[in-house]
């Protein structure tokens, strides 16, 4: 399948990516094949190879850990490095595709000791082909008023799912025919929706630092109208079943979205003067070097301030496991073999080279450079 969207966008960048479907095979949790079609992903052509390339590698890294296949045909699988790892299910959407971002919906089933659905929406820069992170686009400012409107959301929404909750649990309570079991439901469902709001009402004093960890855990879609901003639901698994609010949206037009943007998501967002180069690492696909082998790697951050991350070698695209953390801009990332830790890479931002640089120490040193 050939999927070719345009959607109108606030500038007509560049001609809009070819995305193509390709089958992922693999084996379920129980052994068998998976049916064909049951689990897809996208495969992106922009034109500009290398540009291609890093979005490409962003979503197969994202959702398998491994490179993108350089050739790839109708099916991707073990060949590519892809173990599914309890994935039953994934199709995805394209829903903004206008040559200036490109924004990928995944929905996936995961199937353990029981199963559970999942969204994820990645969003790109089709001039750079930058993979859209929180901090690139807004203020620190701007993050937590965000987060501080989604508890505003999530509250509301809360309480007026309790009292739309007992309006029925009264109404039935009336009936002389109710079962016990549909008016336990009832009283269930009332009791965690007003839990919920209750969460979310003791939110209201948040520190700046939660009021950032809020919002880097939320999932961010630039779509084609509007700014679209997903939290998780307030249920746990066990209480899923009673869960009528599930995942809580907060739709923002981009002319309402504009305080809380920093220049570069103003210049892309807004289309308010030429986009500037994007800043951070995070989260990007960096190539570069270690010693005289070509690398490719991704870091994330978490939000405890712990780094974890990949690396390969182009020449022998197998991953290496990176974890370790920041402090004062530098990074320290351990390369481990069993439980012992087999290398380190010292790592620290260049703005004039606008690459991390610095050395690899294992049985001996060399130097590493990567950028985004």
């Amino acid at each position: 399948m050939l999927l070719l969207l345009c959607c109108a966008g606030l500038a007509q960048a560049a001609v809009p990516a070819l995305v193509r479907s390709v089958g992922v095979q693999g084996k379920s949790a129980d052994g068998k094949p998976v049916p064909t079609g049951d689990i897809v992903m996208p495969l992106v052509q922009a034109g500009d190879p290398v540009l291609s390339a890093k979005i490409n590698d962003k979503l197969f890294l994202s959702r398998f850990g491994v490179l993108a296949p350089k050739q790839a045909g109708k099916a991707v699988g073990a060949a590519d490095g892809i173990v599914l790892d309890g994935i039953a299910t994934q199709s995805f959407k394209v829903g903004r595709n206008d040559g200036r971002i490109l924004t990928v919906a995944f929905d996936s089933e995961f199937c353990a000791a029981y199963c559970e659905s999942s969204q994820a929406y990645y969003s790109f820069d089709m001039a750079s082909g930058r993979s859209l992170q929180a901090e690139d686009l807004f203020t620190a400012a701007g993050m937590r008023e965000l987060a501080r409107q989604m508890r505003k959301q999530r509250l509301a929404i809360y309480r007026g799912e309790t009292a739309k909750q007992k309006a029925s649990l009264d109404a039935l309570r009336k009936q002389k025919n109710a079962s016990k079991d549909d008016l336990d439901d009832l009283e269930q469902r009332v009791a965690l929706n007003s839990d919920c709001a209750d969460a979310e009402n003791q939110r209201a004093t948040q520190s700046d630092a939660d009021l950032l960890a809020a919002f880097r855990s939320y999932q961010l879609e630039a779509a084609a109208q509007k700014y679209t901003i997903y939290s998780s639901g307030c249920s746990s698994h066990a209480e899923r079943a009673l869960d009528d609010v599930g995942s809580v949206k907060l739709a923002i037009s981009y002319a309402e979205l504009s305080p809380q943007l920093s220049g570069y998501g103003k210049a892309l967002l807004l289309g308010t003067g030429p986009v500037p180069a994007g800043g951070g690492y995070f989260g990007q696909v960096l190539h570069g070097s270690l010693g005289t082998m070509a690398v490719t790697m991704m870091l994330d951050k978490d939000d405890d301030g712990g780094v974890h991350g990949t690396y390969f070698y182009d020449k022998f695209r197998q991953p290496i496991a990176l974890d370790g953390a920041e402090r004062d801009g530098k990074l320290v990332l351990n390369e481990r073999s069993g439980d012992k830790v087999s290398a380190t890479l010292q790592l620290g931002w260049s703005e004039p080279a606008h690459a991390l640089q610095g050395r690899w120490a294992g049985k001996k040193e060399l130097d590493v450079s990567v950028a985004p």
